[in-house]
């Protein structure tokens, strides 16, 4: 069966959309908490200070095993959602 198939459309729409939505949603998180930091008293700045090191302080390959099963489940989701 051959020809143009609007669901098709509509997913691949559907992912751009959402994908957009998400990282400027994102942005903006990052930008308000940034302007927020600047604007915040000296115990605020200094707990946002010290939850960004910490943040950037995690180890990935800690979590290396965690990180490599949940590809691989949405590897499995994405393929069964495509079969369908």
């Amino acid at each position: 069966m051959g020809g143009f198939d609007f669901f098709h459309l509509f997913r691949f729409m559907l992912a751009i959309f959402a994908t957009a939505y998400t990282l400027i949603g994102i942005g903006q998180f990052a930008w308000q908490w940034r302007r927020d930091s600047a604007a915040a008293g000296r115990g605020e700045a200094l707990m946002r200070r010290y939850l960004i090191v910490q943040f950037l302080r995690i180890k990935t390959r800690r979590f290396l095993w965690d990180l490599l099963e949940i590809a691989a489940l949405l590897a499995v989701l994405f393929y069964l959602v495509g079969r369908h």
